[in-house]
């Protein structure tokens, strides 16, 4: 794709085109790439990334002209140049790399209480705390909450549940 329609792309599905922080992310990126030429998400006006973040990390070919009055260059990482970052006309077609930013971890806890009585159900079994559980997702996303993961809390004895004395 085009650089921008790369950016469209990465900003609709993912994040944004990725930005490149430290020499470790250039690393992992030239490794994936091998021998191809793909956008970043660096663009001159002047040379800024996409997604709007810092970075002091350069790694500039050493024929590149970093500063001119050329805006319609986007910056790819180089096939011939072990990585380094070149200048490109923005509507060249080249493969890109997206950013994506997990969401933090959101982690509920929900106590629960359940009167077993007259059942000889045994709570602590695991084909039990199974069901239970199942159970109570199915619940949780019929309530229309967006359920990841599910598990029970153990206590210090290594059991889940624990029996409340009156």
């Amino acid at each position: 794709m085009s650089w921008t329609s790369a950016q469209t792309f990465c900003r609709t599905f993912y994040t944004d085109l990725t930005s490149v922080r430290n020499p470790v992310e250039a690393g992992i990126i030239q490794e994936i790439i091998g021998y191809t030429e793909v956008w970043i998400g660096l663009f001159r006006d002047p040379w800024v990334w996409s997604d709007q973040g810092d970075s002091s990390l350069r790694l500039w070919s050493a024929d590149q002209m970093v500063w001119s009055d050329d805006s319609s260059e986007c910056a790819a990482m180089l096939k011939n140049e072990s990585g380094r970052w070149g200048g490109r006309n923005c509507t060249e077609r080249h493969p890109f790399f997206c950013s994506c930013k997990y969401p933090e971890s959101k982690q509920t806890y929900v106590k629960v209480r359940l009167n077993l009585s007259p059942s000889a159900l045994n709570l602590n079994h695991p084909n039990v705390q199974k069901t239970l559980l199942k159970q109570m997702e199915l619940k949780l996303i019929e309530d229309g909450l967006d359920v990841m993961q599910t598990t029970w809390l153990k206590q210090p004895d290594g059991k889940i549940f624990v029996k409340e004395t009156p």
